[in-house]
């Protein structure tokens, strides 16, 4: 004799129980069981459809998360590379700057010596304005012969110009110490490559951002150093003026005493 089951999960009805009253005990465990099951749909694909969107919205949010950063390293690339332009720019002005104090040092100097040369001058003019009155201040003497003045040559270099000619540089300015480290960014530019993965552009970009980090470093000190050499040859231009300054005064004063005698 058959046994018919019918599943309360499959057919929503519940189990008869067998015909034969001799099968009863055979069957009590499980007939027991499947009527005491829960009664709850199949999800077996819900859940892994459920699963492959939680993926995929993970995998957007990397891939999202990921390109900002990749956009980050060539914003910080852009400033690194506009900040070594800068510190090209300000380096070929200071070097400008240094050919400039330097020929102004040399007139300095150029001043210095002619101011020494009329300074001798001013005193071979004192020695023979003195001669000129002793002579005249003397008794004549009829029977002396009359001595013959000659007068000095050297009044006519009182006419030199003091004004220095332009001293040309022959110094080429791009062998600067300074412009060699700015000059790395007329060789290069920013390119970008054929699509590649993200981790290889970031690590392409993260090795540039510290090449551009040290030549910035090395600009920097190049820079400092060249401030500090024109701040020492300010101080000593400042120095020099205020000699010459000071001996054209004097001049001056002698100039005015001997023609007032």
């Amino acid at each position: 004799m058959s046994r018919e089951y019918y599943n309360e999960e499959l057919t929503g009805k519940k189990f008869s129980r067998p015909k034969n009253p001799f099968s009863d005990e055979e069957y009590t465990d499980e007939l027991n069981f499947l009527e005491t099951a829960p009664n709850r749909p199949w999800t077996k694909g819900q859940e892994a459809s459920k699963q492959d969107g939680r993926i995929q919205t993970l995998m957007e949010k990397k891939q999202e998360v990921e390109q900002r950063t990749l956009n980050s390293t060539y914003n910080s690339l852009r400033m690194l590379n506009e900040s070594e332009s800068v510190g090209a720019q300000t380096a070929e002005e200071l070097l400008r700057q240094r050919e400039k104090l330097e020929r102004t040092n040399d007139r300095l100097d150029k001043m210095g010596q002619e101011l020494r040369v009329s300074e001798r001058h001013i005193q071979n003019i004192k020695s023979t304005f003195s001669s000129i009155r002793n002579y005249f201040r003397k008794p004549i003497d009829a029977g002396n012969p009359t001595v013959e003045i000659k007068s000095s040559q050297s009044t006519s270099s009182l006419s030199t110009s003091f004004l220095p000619q332009e001293i040309d540089s022959n110094r080429d300015s791009r062998d600067h110490p300074v412009l060699r480290r700015g000059e790395l960014l007329e060789s290069r530019s920013q390119t970008f490559d054929s699509p590649r993965s993200v981790d290889e552009q970031l690590e392409n970009n993260l090795g540039e951002m510290s090449s551009a980090l040290s030549r910035l470093k090395g600009l920097g000190i190049g820079l400092q150093d060249e401030l500090d050499q024109q701040n020492a040859l300010i101080d000593r231009l400042d120095d020099k003026a205020s000699k010459a300054g000071w001996k054209l005064d004097k001049q001056n004063k002698d100039m005015n005493k001997i023609l007032k005698k």
